[in-house]
């Protein structure tokens, strides 16, 4: 027969012990599933800082480049006057530059940016033409036969753009004794381009401001 403290030594866990032991587990199991989850969004929201910051490097680094070397180009119209290469307006901009000479062999292009509908978002698109002394004249059979490049989408879900000029002689530090116009048609270059783009559903970015290279 056992004796009293065998049967001491013998006995479990009691019910109360067992359900304060689920209880700190449950507890911990909880503190470990929010850390994790925690963890997870701290690392998505990373991600989307990231890769918005690698979006706004690259568009403003086109923009600024491709834009800025633009060139002052003087073209003839129908009528016998003379228009400027660079034209633009608020919410759109052309300009001629330069194409890269591993796209299409290189040369002078017309370049457009401009924002399309698609869906129910926005684009920034640029297009790019090959380029035409006279637009308003016949194109040449050159121009013709060359295939026009498909329209490259630079900003998805696109809020606004606004373009600003420039206009004046003063050094662009001095911009503060000059006046920025919203819409550009002189024959000559303005001094510099102000970009101003807000994402949709995003903090509007830092303008851009960018100096021409060359001007009449």
């Amino acid at each position: 027969m056992a004796t009293a403290d065998q049967q001491r030594n013998c006995t479990g866990f009691t019910l109360i012990e067992v359900l304060i032991a689920t209880a700190l587990l449950g507890v911990m199991m909880l503190l470990l599933f929010g850390s994790l989850r925690i963890g997870v969004t701290s690392w998505d929201s990373g991600e989307d800082k990231m890769a918005r910051a690698g979006r706004l490097f690259l568009v403003e680094n086109f923009l600024r480049n491709h834009i800025g070397s633009a060139l002052p180009l003087v073209e003839m119209e129908q009528v016998g006057g003379v228009a400027a290469s660079l034209r633009g307006g608020e919410d759109w901009l052309e300009y001629v530059s330069t194409m890269p000479p591993q796209v299409r062999k290189g040369g002078l292009y017309r370049f457009r940016l401009y924002v399309a509908r698609n869906g129910g978002h926005n684009e920034l698109k640029v297009a790019m033409r090959p380029y035409v002394a006279n637009p308003n004249a016949l194109l040449s059979r050159a121009a013709e036969a060359t295939t026009p490049i498909e329209d490259v989408v630079l900003l998805e879900n696109l809020g606004q753009i606004r373009f600003s000029y420039l206009q004046g002689n003063t050094p662009i530090a001095a911009s503060s004794q000059s006046t920025w116009v919203p819409e550009w048609q002189q024959p000559q270059l303005p001094q510099a381009i102000q970009v101003q783009i807000e994402p949709e559903h995003e903090d509007p970015w830092p303008p851009l401001m960018i100096a021409l290279r060359t001007q009449r």
